[in-house]
């Protein structure tokens, strides 16, 4: 058996990796997600092996003044269980249970909370009949068009059929649709060629990406096929057996979920639960935990103060332990704890960094008019994160920090945003969920409704560019 070695993100590895792990391209705005099914496995190869110099990799080569360049548009491509399988020249073995069930397991929605009105199979989108992810990112949405264009003209010849496209575009301010600054708050890759910004938590490249080390010091599970099954030398060898090759190396698993916000119930909710245009605006920052600015309250509980340098810069326990500034119920004090679990700062840490997702997502539908009444019109986020353990990362974060009613030294609280409170049809049989704002006078609000609903989503997996053409064989 081979040693393990600890292996870096050099540039040699980055061209292998597809670009979309390492970066969220904030500078193409607009995007295209399609949704792909393949009829005819030789034509879907060659097409395959045709499309793959137009996939977007991590490597940036210098411009003449020595700057990284960025892509003008980019494109990258991911595959449903079925499309692995339907591509895989020879089994591939060693996906996750997860990624091999899906996302609409029946227990796993259960655990997900994906029930009511956000059941899988009330979905405008999901994994069912779907082969291929596509992304597209471009500056406008002129050139995203163009780009799709010129990749959809080659589908009917390919057997390559269009199952459904969503939209996405980010807007300037970076504000999602209740009106919070939203993307603050994302990991930095170990030696990633990225600048980290301010105080961005460093975590080891192994929770996001298959073949380095993760933050327990191991290499994460990664798929694998027999050695004799790679004729053309494409993959790297595994190192801890002689007799496989690496299918996962340089690749990751990514989660899509289609979020529908109920911006018109966020507001009435609000409208009929305080006391004051200023009430509500607080109360609206303490579900959140951060200003509409993206300032965290643990920086400013009172007012927001817009030019904060960095917002990121700060913990919970050292100022604000009880919750008293940014309530221990909030959004993102459960969406990433920080220093506030259980034992010292350190550990503390150290286990959520465990737990950590790079968040890929973008905006879709038009902005809310404003006011509690419904215009009917669907909009909401188009969430997706890479991460190299669906189970330990996303699912736990769902289950275990966003959906538990138990969490911190609460016993019936959910993320008053993205938890899956209140529901009508759902299986919680009624139950009402709280949302609880300690301080002078505490107040607790009762009857949180669901503000956002599952509408999409499905589990895929982004290979590096050598099991890509290894696919294509």
């Amino acid at each position: 058996m081979a040693t393990q070695t600890l292996k870096k993100l050099t540039p040699e590895e980055l061209k292998n990796i597809q670009g979309i792990i390492i970066s969220g391209y904030g500078h193409l705005p607009n995007s295209e997600y399609q949704f792909l099914a393949t009829s005819d496995t030789s034509l879907a190869k060659n097409w395959l092996a045709a499309i793959i110099p137009k996939i977007t990799t991590a490597h940036r080569p210098d411009d003449e003044n020595g700057k990284k360049k960025k892509p003008g548009c980019a494109l990258n491509i991911a595959f449903t269980y079925a499309g692995i399988k339907k591509f895989g020249p020879a089994f591939v073995s060693g996906f996750s249970q997860e990624f091999a069930e899906g996302i609409t397991e029946p227990h796993r929605t259960r655990r997900l909370g994906d029930d009511g009105n956000s059941a899988p199979e009330l979905w405008d989108i999901k994994e069912e009949g779907v082969h291929i992810l596509l992304i597209i990112q471009a500056p406008n949405i002129e050139e995203r068009d163009t780009f799709s264009n010129e990749l959809k003209s080659d589908y009917t010849r390919f057997g390559i059929s269009l199952v459904k496209s969503e939209y996405g575009n980010q807007p300037p301010n970076n504000k999602e649709h209740f009106g919070f600054t939203d993307s603050i708050s994302q990991p930095f890759i170990e030696h990633s060629p990225a600048t980290p910004k301010g105080t961005q938590s460093c975590v080891r490249a192994g929770e996001f990406i298959l073949g380095y080390h993760n933050e327990y010091e191991l290499l994460p599970a990664t798929p694998t096929i027999k050695a004799t099954d790679d004729k053309n030398d494409y993959l790297p060898g595994l190192s801890t057996d002689n007799n496989l090759k690496d299918f996962g190396c340089n690749g990751s698993y990514l989660v899509f979920r289609k979020l529908y916000q109920d911006v018109a119930g966020f507001n009435s909710y609000l409208d009929a639960n305080t006391k004051s245009a200023e009430h509500k605006a607080l109360v609206a920052a303490k579900f959140v935990g951060r200003w509409p600015s993206g300032t965290p309250l643990v920086i400013s509980p009172d007012i927001d103060i817009p030019d904060v340098n960095d917002k990121n810069n700060f913990f919970f326990m050292n100022n604000d332990a009880k919750g008293l500034s940014c309530p221990i119920a909030s959004h993102i004090r459960r969406s990433n704890p920080r220093d506030s679990l259980a034992g010292n700062q350190e550990q503390s840490i150290k286990t959520v960094n465990r737990h950590r997702l790079l968040r890929r997502g973008i905006q879709y539908g038009q902005p809310f008019p404003g006011g509690s009444l419904d215009d009917g019109q669907d909009r909401g986020i188009l969430f997706l994160c890479v991460n190299a353990d669906i189970k330990r990362q996303f699912e736990f974060v769902q289950q275990t920090w966003i959906n538990n009613p138990k969490f911190g030294d609460m016993y019936n609280d959910r993320d008053p945003i993205a938890g899956n409170n209140f529901d009508p049809r759902g299986d919680n049989s009624g139950k009402e969920y709280n949302m609880t704002i300690p301080s002078s006078v505490r107040e607790v609000f009762t009857g949180i409704p669901r503000f956002v609903q599952v509408k999409g989503g499905g589990y895929f997996f982004l290979p590096a560019i050598p099991a890509l053409k290894y696919l294509t064989v």
